[in-house]
């Protein structure tokens, strides 16, 4: 059976201190809803942030921290607080978030925000390349990570590499206005596999490739030297059973 490696902003656990421990508890959050079935056929293992956005782990409580999650087959990431805070609240909210959602007046562009976007992407790039396998498939969800794609597959070639998109991909016209954006663009053509809610995200990505890359698609295929990749459409669905239930007891 292949194993299946998942790179998220968070991983799929809630974490709190309690009684000089660490209690761990499973989580249903927008990389889990409606996909429990299709990943109970693989070994799925998540990398990912813990919940702890403001404190310094000392190499004690990484192990200790580690440890509990291992059961729970989650691999945690450990950067530092000040480049956490700008990789996620500057460049991923304040810059991505709202650019690709058109809300173009609120759009903050910072060269250390951008540089700790790079860096978080790298922290994550460099934990898989320790624990990725040959025939591994790599997953990777959303924005916060789009440069990681590029990170695993100039190391790895081998390695099958997809990316699924929670938000939007805006026009061009709007996606230009991001000084990073050849950067953003080359990240994300190292997946094999693009996936999208829309075909007008789709087509918003095509576009943008195509004019700053030069590289035109045949059926949603673009070939990059040797390599072909795709994107296309997929629409996500959510846990019915959860919000039938929530409905149920109003």
């Amino acid at each position: 059976m292949k194993r299946l490696l998942l790179a998220s902003n968070n991983l799929p656990v809630h974490i709190k201190w309690q009684d000089d421990k660490y209690q761990i508890n499973k989580a249903d959050e927008q990389t889990i809803s409606g996909l429990q079935d299709f990943y109970s056929k693989y070994k799925p293992e998540w990398i990912g942030l813990t919940e702890f956005e403001n404190h310094e782990f000392s190499p004690k409580e990484i192990r200790s921290l580690e440890a509990a999650l291992k059961p729970f087959h989650c691999v945690p990431i450990f950067p530092r607080e000040r480049d956490l805070n700008l990789h996620l609240h500057g460049f991923s909210r304040n810059t991505l978030g709202p650019l690709f959602h058109y809300f173009t007046e609120n759009v903050i562009y910072s060269e250390v925000s951008w540089k700790a976007y790079v860096k978080i992407n790298r922290l994550y790039a460099d934990k898989i390349l320790k624990i990725i396998q040959e025939g591994d498939i790599l997953w990777i969800h959303d924005y916060h990570l789009l440069l990681l794609p590029q990170m695993i597959r100039e190391k790895r070639p081998d390695i099958s590499i997809g990316l699924f998109s929670h938000v939007p991909f805006p026009s061009f016209e709007i996606f230009r206005l991001l000084p990073w954006r050849l950067e953003i663009v080359e990240g994300m053509l190292g997946a094999d596999l693009i996936g999208f809610q829309t075909y007008d995200y789709v087509r918003h990505f095509m576009s943008s490739v195509r004019r700053l890359m030069g590289v035109d698609s045949v059926f949603n295929r673009i070939s990059i030297g040797e390599r072909t990749l795709k994107v296309d459409v997929f629409p996500k669905g959510i846990n019915y059973e959860r919000f039938r239930n929530k409905a149920l007891e109003v």
